[in-house]
């Protein structure tokens, strides 16, 4: 074993390399997922409550001009509250009519 040369494709070494590349994946995934909270409120950005609404940017924009969205500026940055968001949809709901 004192003699062994151990180098990029020792066995060992891909393990390493592919364990390593499983957690900067782990690590993107939450980063992509995390929401900002600030006193037990979680946040939204304009992208995600575009994918959340399943709209564009833009569409989210117009909604915040006209005054359907509620939001904050923080340094130029709009955030939604997740649970205003969440609650404007169900405040939106109209079901079937009944036949």
């Amino acid at each position: 074993m004192a003699d062994e040369i151990i180098n990029g494709n020792h066995p060992r070494i891909i393990e390493a390399r592919d364990r390593t590349r499983q957690a900067f994946d782990s690590i993107a995934l939450i980063r992509e997922s995390h929401h900002p909270i600030l006193g037990n409120i979680s946040f939204l950005t304009d992208k995600e409550v575009a994918a959340f609404l399943r709209v564009s940017r833009r569409t989210v924009q117009n909604y915040r001009d006209q005054g359907i969205l509620p939001y904050y500026i923080i340094g130029g940055k709009c955030l939604y509250v997740e649970s205003e968001i969440a609650y404007l949809l169900e405040e939106s709901f109209h079901p079937r009519y009944n036949e």
